[in-house]
């Protein structure tokens, strides 16, 4: 476990905004495909989403063989492939975003979401967890909230 309060606290917001964000995309499920689904559907394709991608990064971050380098790469691909950048950025720019021209809002986006993904990977691979556990997923309104 994580003796430092500081960095307790700062890992479990990391972590909490991953997963939160990761949920964004549902796993790939968008536009019509997601309106199909009924909510068990809904439900178990995040906490299967979650679980896989949780476990993965879990299994990186308490890795005592791998080097942090060979960690931090391998987490940068996990959140590049699976955290919506764009809508992040664009949540954290907030009432701004509309008054960027195109090339501000590209610029960025870029610039930003490479932070986002850099920090967090290197953050989460000098951080070891102790356990991993998917307790609950509860459908809130087109997303799903999972503990």
């Amino acid at each position: 476990m994580i003796d430092n309060p500081i960095t307790r606290r700062i890992f479990v917001v990391v972590c909490t905004m991953l997963v939160s964000l990761a949920l964004l995309p549902l796993a790939g499920i968008q536009g019509e495909a997601t309106a199909a689904l009924d909510e068990a559907q809904k439900t178990e394709r995040a906490l299967q989403f979650i679980t896989q991608h949780g476990t993965t990064i879990a299994e990186i971050m308490t890795s005592d063989s791998m080097p942090k380098q060979k960690k931090r790469l391998k987490l940068k691909a996990i959140l590049e492939e699976n955290l919506d950048i764009e809508t992040m950025i664009r949540a954290i720019v907030g009432p701004y975003w509309r008054k960027m021209d195109a090339e501000q809002r590209k610029r960025y986006q870029s610039a930003s979401g490479r932070w986002v993904v850099l920090y967090s990977a290197n953050f989460l691979s000098t951080v070891k967890t102790t356990k991993f556990d998917v307790l609950s997923a509860n459908l809130l309104g087109r997303d799903v909230l999972v503990e």
